[in-house]
């Protein structure tokens, strides 16, 4: 039955103050996360997004309450990009949901008012931004040769300009170069004959670009930075490298100097993992796909490698010791960082980037829930398993043959081969983390 105008006018008022209160508890919850882990870009960025919004909302509106839960997207958004269009996507559902229960849909109008807001928002958040970068004290960067190589073809290069707005504040002699895929690594050798052994290299891209600037850095004995801008960045979330481009650029400046472990293969050294199955297969079909449709694609290309996913029949081997596997496996991975799976994915317990060994994961063919149990079981164990699954083993050394070609990913560069000896190299990598 349809409502008055006084009584839809009542409900959406004491549904926007409950909604209000609740943005501004989580407000506090993420303000006081940021504070306590140091990330204090973070911290101004979000407050200002939040602030903006907040304060203009009500100007417009005349209503305190108006607009609940667009500030505190606004704001997420900002610091965390890689999760920013499933925020907006939750948030114009639940608009929706909560006009529809009213019998007022929301209009075209409402729609423009929130998006002139949340535009207005981020620019007071990048002003401001780069207003305290070019306060606060820049650290060790200041003193050194520094050259940014940026891959233009990885997930944004947005997220890379606005790093690099960040660093030549902080560095106004930096030498930035933005180029291709096809150019990268010709580019990464001209970035380190050009700041030499004392000076860093700061590469802004995926996986795959991150793994071969490291690869390089590491046999040049040059310093590494990293600015995620990928669609995964697991190497950048296994060493706490934040993904907000302002505060990773504020890492870079001020953070510290630490020794990581690579991994070595017949194609070169490796950040992440080596892996072989569905895994390698999805790398392979999206390693032609560019810029902005990549986050559309992978879900697609995800699910269609799943529901085509074949039996692994390989012959594995830890430190020389064969491992038995009844079952066909439907997934091998060899980690040398510890995250697994981008902004879905999770942290292997037990592991880090500093320890010394290889990972190792085989996940065999079993029922749907039977792999979902699998992973849990891993998550909460440190352990080799041999049971619902899942073999988890680690070791310095890992060697993997299949009987017939198959496709196997090096951070994810896909290549055809039968074998992969892999072996890891302790402390190969100086980079700086936050």
């Amino acid at each position: 039955m349809p409502f008055d105008e006084t009584t839809i006018r009542a409900r959406l008022h004491w549904i926007d103050k409950a909604l209000s209160v609740a943005e501004l508890y989580l407000v506090v919850v993420v303000s006081r996360r940021l504070y306590q882990k140091g990330m204090k870009m973070s911290l101004v960025s979000f407050l200002t997004s939040f602030t903006t919004t907040q304060a203009m909302s009500t100007l417009l509106t005349g209503d305190l309450y108006s607009n609940p839960g667009l500030g505190v997207i606004t704001a997420l958004g900002r610091i965390n990009p890689s999760i920013r269009n499933l925020l907006w996507g939750a948030y114009g559902l639940g608009a929706q949901m909560t006009q529809s229960a009213v019998d007022r849909p929301l209009d075209g109008r409402s729609i423009m008012n929130k998006a002139l807001l949340a535009g207005a928002a981020t620019l007071s958040a990048s002003y401001t931004e780069r207003v305290y970068a070019s306060l606060v004290p820049k650290g060790r960067i200041k003193t050194k040769k520094a050259f940014l190589v940026v891959n233009q073809d990885s997930g944004s290069h947005v997220l890379a300009r606005r790093a690099a707005r960040i660093l030549r504040l902080i560095h106004p002699d930096i030498q930035v170069s933005w180029v291709g895929r096809d150019e990268i690594e010709s580019e990464l050798d001209r970035a380190i004959s050009a700041v030499g052994v004392e000076g860093i290299l700061i590469v802004a891209g995926g996986d795959g670009t991150v793994s071969l600037a490291c690869s390089k850095a590491s046999k040049a004995g040059i310093c590494l930075a990293i600015l995620p801008a990928g669609t995964g960045n697991d190497t950048a979330r296994s060493l706490l490298i934040s993904l907000h481009p302002e505060q990773a650029a504020m890492q870079i400046a001020n953070g510290k100097e630490r020794q990581i472990d690579l991994g070595e293969s017949p194609l070169g050294r490796f950040a992440h993992a080596v892996t072989v199955g569905m895994t390698a297969e999805f790398s392979a079909s999206v390693q032609k796909v560019r810029g902005k449709l990549r986050p559309l694609v992978y879900p697609y290309n995800a699910l269609a490698v799943f529901l085509r996913r074949k039996d692994l029949h390989a012959d594995l081997s830890i430190d020389g010791a064969p491992i038995h596997i009844a079952d066909p496996m439907i997934q091998l991975a060899v980690i040398n960082a510890p995250r697994l799976g981008g902004r879905l994915g999770v942290t292997l317990p037990g592991a880090s980037l500093d320890d010394g060994f290889l990972h190792v994961i085989a996940l065999y063919k079993g029922a749907a829930r039977e792999s979902l149990r699998s992973i849990v079981h891993l998550l909460r164990s440190g352990q080799q398993i041999t049971k619902r699954g899942v073999v988890l083993g680690r070791g310095r050394e890992v060697e993997v043959r299949t009987k017939t070609k198959t496709v196997f990913s090096v951070d994810g560069e896909p290549v055809e081969t039968t074998s992969m000896s892999l072996a890891v190299r302790p402390k190969a990598l100086r980079i700086i983390v936050g």
